[in-house]
Order: C-alpha cells, then sequence, then structure tokens
C-alpha cells in the first residue's frame, strides 16, 4: 500500500483536486448523438460516516450500453460484509448521493452478479450523458447501501478504469502500516508526500516529482472524482502514505486512498456550515484542524478517531490550518476587526495534549510594545491583525 508509485500517484491527483476545485470537477459530455454509448463503473464500498466505515467492504465493476433509451447493466462484484438485497440506479452528481432512479437484479450473496435492462426516461438519459447517474447495492447489514459507483462514458474515460485496484486502502492497514509524521520527516518530507500547506516549512509550493512533464501532461486522463461538502471552499489537501487528508466545508475531514479515490474515514468536528477553511496539519499519528468557531481538534490520523480538542477563544473564528512545529500547533484566529473587549493572538499548543504553551498578541495596546504606533488611541478600537492564511516556519 506504501509503494513510493502509489504515494506519488496519490500526490499527483491531490495537487489536481487543489487546483480544481473552483470549478466543476467532470465536464458535461451533452447527449450522445442517436442515444448510442458504451458505460462503465467501479463499485466501491460506501463509508457514510467514521462509524461505518469499518462495517462496508467489497469491490465491483459495471460495464452498461445505451441504445436508444434502454440501459443495458452488466457486473459482478465480491467482498461485501453480508448478502446482497437490492441494487438500483440513483441520481447524484460524482461523490453526492441521490434518489433511486432504476431497480437492478441482483445476487442475494456477498458475492455475484448486478444486471437489469432499463427504459431511461429522456431526463435519465441526460444524468447518465452528465455523469450524474450511480450504481448502488444493498446489503443486509447496510441497508442504507454497501457498494456504489458512478457510471462515465468509456469514449469520455477510457475502456479500462485505471484504478481498478484488488482493494483500497482500509482503517486496518493504515492501523497496521502506519508510520508516524515525525519532525525529521516533516523537515525533510519523502517527495512523494505533500505533509504540510504548500509542502514544507519554507511554502516553496514546490514538488520534486518527475512523474509529468511537458512531453505526457496532454496524455493525462481523469482517474476518479471526489465531490465535497456544500460550501465555501479553498482547501489544501495532504498527502501521506498514499492517503489524501481533505478539509470539508462544515468542518469535516475525510481520508482518501490517493490510487482510487475511495473514502477511508470522515470525521464531523462541527459546527456544521458552508464556511471555509483552507488547511490541516500532520503530526505524528494525528490530523490537526483549526474549526471555523476557533477550535483545535485532532484526530487519529488512522481512524479518525478523536484524540483531543481545545477551545482557542470563543466567539472568535478560523479559516486557515494550524502549521506544527516543534512538536507544537501554531495557529492564529479571525474575526478580529470587530470592537470588542478579548484579544486576538497567535497561540501554540503541545501537539500532544492540546494544552496551551504560549500566546502572542497581534495588535498592542497601550504601554506594551509597539504600542505607541498607535498614537493616543483607546485599546477597544485597536482591532485588525487577523491570521488567515497558514504561516511558513
Amino acid at each position: 500500500m506504501n509503494a513510493r508509485i502509489a504515494r506519488e500517484s496519490a500526490l499527483v491527483l491531490a495537487l489536481l483536486l487543489g487546483g480544481t476545485l473552483g470549478g466543476p470537477a467532470v465536464a458535461s459530455s451533452g447527449r450522445v448523438s442517436a442515444q448510442v454509448g458504451s458505460f462503465r463503473a467501479r463499485l466501491s464500498p460506501l463509508p457514510v460516516s467514521g462509524r461505518t466505515v469499518r462495517t462496508i467492504t467489497g469491490l465491483g465493476q459495471v460495464r452498461a450500453t445505451l441504445d436508444g433509451n434502454r440501459l443495458t447493466v452488466t457486473g459482478t462484484y465480491q467482498g461485501m460484509s453480508s448478502p446482497a438485497t437490492a441494487a438500483h440506479l440513483h441520481f447524484g452528481t460524482p461523490g453526492r448521493p441521490g434518489p433511486l432512479a432504476q431497480p437492478l437484479e441482483v445476487t442475494t450473496s456477498p458475492e455475484g452478479e448486478v444486471t437489469g435492462t432499463a427504459e431511461l426516461t429522456d431526463q435519465q438519459v441526460d444524468a447518465l450523458q452528465t455523469q450524474s447517474l450511480y450504481v448502488q447495492i444493498h446489503s443486509e447489514d447496510n441497508p442504507a447501501g454497501e457498494l456504489r459507483g458512478w457510471i462515465f462514458s468509456t469514449e469520455t474515460f477510457g475502456e479500462v478504469a485505471a484504478n481498478m485496484e484488488s482493494e483500497s486502502i482500509t482503517v486496518a492497514n493504515l492501523t497496521r502500516d502506519f508510520v508516524p509524521a515525525t519532525d525529521q520527516r516533516l523537515v525533510s518530507p519523502d517527495p512523494a508526500d505533500w505533509s504540510m500547506m504548500r509542502g514544507n516549512y519554507q511554502a516553496h509550493s514546490y514538488s520534486p516529482l518527475a512523474q509529468i512533464d511537458a512531453g505526457n501532461v496532454g496524455g493525462l486522463q481523469l482517474e476518479w472524482v471526489w465531490s465535497m461538502n456544500d460550501g465555501n471552499s479553498e482547501p489544501a489537501p495532504l498527502v501521506y502514505g498514499g492517503v489524501i487528508y481533505l478539509i470539508n466545508p462544515g468542518n469535516v475531514i475525510q481520508a482518501l486512498d490517493g490510487r482510487t479515490g475511495d473514502l477511508i474515514w470522515e470525521h464531523e468536528s462541527g459546527p456544521e456550515n458552508t464556511q471555509d477553511m483552507r488547511g490541516i496539519a500532520i503530526y505524528e499519528d494525528k490530523i490537526i484542524q483549526a474549526t471555523t468557531d476557533a477550535r483545535l481538534v485532532a484526530l487519529d490520523a488512522r481512524t479518525g478517531d478523536l484524540v483531543w480538542e481545545t477551545v482557542i477563544q470563543e466567539g472568535n473564528s478560523n479559516s486557515s490550518g494550524p502549521i506544527v512545529a516543534d512538536g507544537k500547533v501554531i495557529t492564529g484566529m479571525a474575526g478580529c476587526s470587530r470592537y470588542m473587549e478579548r484579544r486576538c493572538f497567535i497561540s501554540a499548543h503541545d501537539a500532544n495534549t492540546g494544552e496551551l504553551v504560549w500566546r502572542f498578541h497581534t495588535i498592542a495596546e497601550a504601554g506594551e510594545p509597539g504600542g505607541d504606533t498607535w498614537g493616543d488611541l483607546d485599546d477597544i478600537f485597536r482591532k485588525g491583525g487577523e491570521t488567515w492564511i497558514t504561516g511558513s516556519y
């Protein structure tokens, strides 16, 4: 799972993800002339939360052909945690669940076949041709769904799915194989990793990888798509050991297999909103996030479980992720432009416990070094000094 080539591929995918979030991940292909086409889908586990990721297993693949409005589906699956109970076509843009569109037939066992022929409505044909139709298999232990795969045109994305791996990284894999992100690894990172915002402590934003160059960049094609939560979004994903760690609007952290795009775990730190958050940090075996309501949260990088949580300051907010240096989580805050008694600051917390180590106020008050630069202005009106982007070190 941790071979260099797998991790390099994960890094390239993360860079593409971070660079394309401003627009749609997949362009609409439009209606195919005469409505004839060949399609494929890769079925992968459908964990819906950090709790169910351990109990949802399996994989499969589906082929589909469209003739007029008639869609014929044939496929196989294996390794589910319990016998299949039903299969359907659903509406939904890539990575986002949606309502049922058409029923399919499925073998009532943990492995078998999924088949069906359906007369699609014109709306469903449009959904198929704009990558907004997916196959979902339900099981006894996971009635809400265990395997899911979006249907893509082979004309657009090729006959063979490049990410059809025998299995994806799981929580069990990470628990067994995870190598801690030590201070030394952060100072001298593996070229295949992208273990902090902008790549290194100097914020160079440069990768030494040479897999993609001017000679082959024109031959790149999409391997997988992951749709993030709705909201404002400027994330800087991390890549470590072949895993992409991603922060979503609403303070949701996800760990994705860099090769396949499958979800490994997910943690909702709250509050649920659409506010922006730019980055996260990794240190030892923890993913550390600052939340939009000015908390620091440390999660187990292997499982997504909560390790520690601390409040930076009530009443403020945050839009930038922390940086970890010498075992300290360093972060600032936002919401500093309002006239109020509380002050804004940059603070350092122990990366292992969350305990406060030091605090530096970003605006000097009267009698403090630099305070004279504000003249005779009352302290209540000395505001600003927000830290809305992650620093370098």
